[in-house]
């Protein structure tokens, strides 16, 4: 583990701490431009999970609770952004990089926000080619996280995170802000594509 990954590691709560736990249930509030887009029917605005830490799966329901949530409920757009795929990473970052086939790089700091931002890149071992950019505030809190959203890498996106709370010794953004951003890193100056509001999160 580089010297980065390990501030960033022990700022959100440290590996002693996380591996006490093995799973989280949580209540998201979703929404930005795209969201609406996606799911023009109004779709629940509230949505309950259960994920695993150390393997990639989620249970979703809607905030009713009564039954699962598909894709006839936000549109397969939604959904495939929503799945247990994309919002696994989001959940478990930046312990996530620690599991065994990451591959992590410090590289050249981005100033943003009055701030310097060092910054850590990222290869995924079940995805050859795609690549995360994180940016960790000075003390070791995530920022921000660069990635495509849409599969074929047509949707470079900044996703920005606060609203952070400490929750059973781990620390988590309970906010995520994502934007469409240009080639060189640059956030575009339009609304959130999606918004993601954490109202409830808990560790077991």
């Amino acid at each position: 583990m580089n010297d980065l990954l390990q501030l960033a590691v022990a700022a959100h709560g440290g590996i002693r701490r996380w591996s006490d736990f093995f799973k989280l249930e949580a209540a998201l509030s979703l929404g930005g431009t795209l969201a609406q887009a996606c799911a023009p029917d109004a779709p629940p605005k509230t949505v309950w999970l259960i994920a695993d830490l150390y393997k990639p799966r989620v249970v979703w329901t809607p905030d009713d609770g009564d039954r699962m949530a598909t894709d006839a409920d936000w549109g397969p757009d939604y959904t495939a952004w929503f799945s247990g795929d994309a919002a696994w990473p989001d959940l478990i970052q930046p312990f996530l990089y620690t599991y065994p086939g990451f591959a992590c790089e410090e590289i050249a700091p981005w100033e943003e926000g009055g701030e310097q931002w060092r910054r850590l890149r990222i290869a995924h071992p079940d995805d050859q080619g795609a690549e995360q950019l994180a940016y960790f505030g000075p003390e070791g809190l995530l920022r921000r996280l660069d990635y495509q959203l849409a599969a074929d890498g047509s949707l470079p996106c900044a996703s920005y995170t606060g609203g952070y709370r400490n929750v059973d010794g781990i620390v988590v953004p309970t906010r995520r802000l994502i934007f469409a951003r240009d080639a060189h890193g640059q956030r575009l100056p339009q609304p959130p594509l999606f918004t993601i509001d954490i109202e409830h999160i808990a560790f077991a």
